[in-house]
């Protein structure tokens, strides 16, 4: 029953998910570092790293087992350590409700650019 609780929830939130799977945050070491966005890395700031979206792109992300729910900007590139589709900053992390796991079982979808 709570299986199906979840597919609706999840379905209802983010009808337009486009890819599940793991997200981890990083943090430690990389402040005030160099991203590749050319931005500096403020552990304070809500952004996440992935391997392709572009700089700027907006994506809403859910943490599956909580349901809190984020809207962040690519601002970096990652993950390249295990099986993760995304990393979060800090400040993401905080919010989703990831830190003490350090993993979590996310969704995504790419938002519309708000300037087309």
């Amino acid at each position: 029953m709570r299986a199906v609780a979840l597919l609706f929830f999840v379905s209802a939130s983010l009808a337009g998910a486009d890819r599940v799977g793991r997200a981890s945050w990083y943090g430690p070491g990389f402040f005030g570092r160099t991203m590749a966005s050319g931005q500096r890395y403020d552990r304070r700031r809500v952004f996440v790293a992935h391997k392709w979206l572009p700089f700027g792109a907006r994506v809403k992300i859910m943490n599956l087992k909580n349901h809190h729910v984020l809207i962040a900007p690519v601002e970096d590139r990652g993950p390249y350590a295990g099986r993760c589709i995304l990393d979060l900053s800090y400040a993401a992390a905080i919010r989703l409700g990831i830190v003490k796991a350090g993993v979590a079982h996310i969704a995504y979808e790419i938002m519309p650019r708000s300037d087309l």
